[in-house]
């Protein structure tokens, strides 16, 4: 008999004492040819033998069943495990196997994240503004219907079949709720306005097969609403703001049936608010006869808490941020995959022009990433990028997204003809994109080398020699392959490439390469000193092709193409400071470890400091020149030392590059006088900024 929990309690006498429990892990849902993950546990003791019947006459030993179905059906898992004393128990797990059809044309889902300009410029994100007396910005891009006649064209000809607006709270902009009179933000002809633009704007999507979606921020009242009843506007939970949503959501829906659905990152926005998406988003979405399609972003929530969430409604897929990780190996297949094995329900990729190091015109590395899509099964991908730097990565992910078989030089010659039409027809279209590539994997690279999982790390605007001597490479980022199998979905789902399933190329830390650590188990080791290499050529071929690509005819949009060239330029010298900073990290550790007399490794570690500064100072005058002086605007964090290379990490100073420029300056010194004295320990990013604080006052 079982327990309800799919466990066969063990019917062995002996002593009064716990029992021996199997459990077969989490129900699965895979394709046929895909390889299932099981992981048997015990509740007591330490069994010695695990016995894995897979339900197709396929049998296997360990605690981890690994199998691959090789037909679609329902299957029953069954784990038995012996105790040393003889006794036994089984425990079962259900398995679907879906036909695996291969994906030949378009994906099902191709969507923009976009708006014709500036968020802040639909009406109702004037509640964004940064302050509630600041004058909201007049929405003259929303009743722009000439805009938004010419902005689905251009997606439906590039192939895309989905626009998600980010509306974050949209509702009372659109419909009258008499429920709630109190939360009103605009007047009834404001109101009636922005209803007969919506609807003049769904009408000309559907005519070029776009379906509309808003993203929503989950707990979000008006201002006005939030003065009538004395909370926040923000991340209040009650029956209040859950009957106010509920009835907005219904409201919404009723009167605009022709909006496909909503974009809701559950448990994030704001954290822990699972309970309030499923009671004021889902259950009312499932009582609606339009029966609106969602998509539920994975961010802060796990597999068995999305399956509740859903309850049975059927219209939904799992959005997967693909963030720093897209770029750098084959780490976007893992999970996607996980959340539709363990959900059962198809995935979206979120991919993003935000990632350090994509030039718009690297149209390999979107080839790679939408392949890997195909393979793990995906509906199709959802790209957040939309302004006018970014037309050629829109086009390279319309054309992926809608093309499965395409060869290298068809690729070629597609976007060659593109840069013509976009430049004029003598624009060297074959030596940028040439250039671009090799540009475009500068920053992938020093993320490899120095990886940090944390959203605000930016490799583009430096790293102090602290984080680069302590940052793990993106190899080293580990967690058991199996973890989530274990049961350990927190680690699981905060993890993503294992170093026990070795990457193609498995990158070395400074300290791993200065003690030599052995990597005899990978198929290929990458030493940071072969990344000090890599990074060298790929600047070379940027500054080998510039002269020519500044000098060419360009007979249109010369200033987007002086854009690019600059956006190369300034790559090519992080290339190199990144070459001279990890120069210098090795040196330093070298010392530190014995196998360099001082002398010798402070020069070494002069030079290579001050070379990086020289480069770093370089970049900043091209990016001032693309972003103005003082920028980035942007705060952004530098990564610490610590144990998973994103436990710790600390805002950079007010200032943007040029700020940083300064704190480098400080820190060749400060190195090389703790050198001196002994100090087996580099400045910390905060001493840094004391220093360089100190100096200037």
């Amino acid at each position: 008999m079982t327990d309800g929990n799919g466990t066969i309690v063990s019917s062995a006498r002996g002593p009064e004492r716990a029992s021996l429990r199997a459990r077969a892990g989490s129900g699965q849902t895979v394709y046929a040819g895909e390889r299932v993950l099981l992981n048997g546990t015990a509740s007591e003791g330490a069994p010695i033998a695990f016995h894995w019947d897979f339900g197709d006459g396929g049998s296997g030993d360990g605690p981890i069943g690994r199998y691959v179905y090789s037909r679609p059906g329902s299957y029953t898992a069954r784990l038995t495990v012996t105790g040393r004393d003889g006794e036994e128990s089984a425990g079962e797990t259900s398995i679907r196997v879906l036909a695996a059809e291969e994906a030949t044309g378009a994906l099902p889902f191709r969507g923009m994240m976009m708006m014709p300009s500036d968020p802040l410029a639909m009406p109702w994100n004037r509640v964004y503004t940064d302050s509630p007396d600041r004058d909201p910005l007049a929405p003259a891009e929303f009743y722009n219907l000439a805009r938004w006649e010419a902005e689905l064209e251009a997606l439906s000809r590039m192939g895309y079949n989905a626009l998600v607006l980010l509306g974050n709270h949209p509702y009372p902009w659109l419909v009258a709720n008499p429920e709630f009179p109190e939360a009103q933000p605009i007047g009834a002809d404001e109101l009636a306005r922005n209803a007969r633009t919506l609807r003049a704007i769904l009408s000309r999507a559907g005519a070029y097969g776009i379906r509309l979606y808003f993203l929503v921020y989950n707990i979000f009242v008006t201002r006005e609403f939030a003065r009538a009843h004395g909370i926040e506007p923000r991340g209040v939970d009650s029956e209040l703001t859950r009957a106010y949503t509920r009835s907005y959501v219904t409201r919404f829906f009723e009167a605009f049936p022709e909006v496909a659905g909503l974009v809701v990152t559950v448990g994030e926005s704001p954290l822990g608010c699972v309970a309030f998406c499923r009671e004021a988003i889902f259950e009312p979405l499932a009582r609606l006869a339009s029966r609106p399609n969602l998509i539920v972003r994975d961010q802060s929530v796990y597999p068995d808490e999305m399956r509740a969430l859903a309850g049975g409604y059927d219209r939904w897929n799992t959005l997967v941020k693909l963030s720093e990780e897209q770029f750098l190996g084959d780490a976007m297949g893992l999970r996607g995959r996980l959340q539709r094995c363990l959900t059962g329900v198809p995935t979206i990729h979120l991919v993003s022009w935000l990632p350090d190091g994509l030039f718009f015109g690297a149209y390999r590395m979107i080839r790679d990433m939408v392949r890997q899509g195909r393979e793990q099964h995906s509906d199709g991908f959802l790209l957040h990028g939309g302004r006018e730097p970014e037309w050629l990565l829109r086009e390279a992910y319309g054309y992926y997204l809608t093309h499965a078989a395409t060869s290298e030089a068809a690729d070629q010659a597609h976007f060659e003809r593109l840069i013509r039409e976009r430049f004029g027809a003598d624009a060297p279209a074959a030596l940028l994109l040439e250039t671009a590539d090799s540009n475009s994997r500068i920053l992938p690279a020093v993320r490899k080398q120095l990886y940090s999982r944390n959203w605000n790390y930016r490799a583009r605007y430096g790293l102090v020699l602290e984080s680069v001597l302590a940052l793990p490479s993106f190899s080293g980022f580990t967690h058991p392959p199996d973890a989530f199998m274990r049961g350990d979905l927190e680690e699981a789902f905060s993890g993503w490439i294992p170093r026990e399933e070795r990457l193609p190329t498995d990158w070395l830390s400074i300290e791993e390469h200065v003690t030599e650590a052995d990597r005899s188990a990978s198929a290929a080791v990458r030493t940071p000193l072969e990344t000090v290499r890599e990074l060298e050529h790929m600047a070379e071929v940027s500054f080998r092709a510039l002269p020519a690509l500044r000098a060419a005819t360009i007979a249109e949009n010369g200033k987007l193409w002086g854009v690019y060239l600059d956006q190369m330029e300034f790559q090519a010298h992080v290339a190199r400071f990144y070459a001279r900073k990890l120069e210098a990290a090795i040196s330093w550790a070298r010392w530190r470890h014995g196998q360099v007399p001082l002398d010798r490794a402070e020069g070494m570690v002069r030079e290579k400091l001050t070379a990086s500064l020289d480069a770093y100072r370089e970049a900043v005058a091209v990016y001032e020149r693309l972003h103005g002086e003082g920028a980035p605007r942007e705060r952004f964090r530098v990564p610490r030392p610590g144990a998973d290379g994103r436990a710790d990490y600390v805002w950079a100073p007010p200032g943007g590059m040029r700020k940083m420029g300064e704190i480098f300056h400080r820190e060749i010194e400060a190195v090389a006088s703790r050198m001196r004295k002994g100090a087996h320990a580099v400045p910390t990013c905060e001493e840094l900024w004391e220093i360089n604080h100190a100096e200037e006052a």
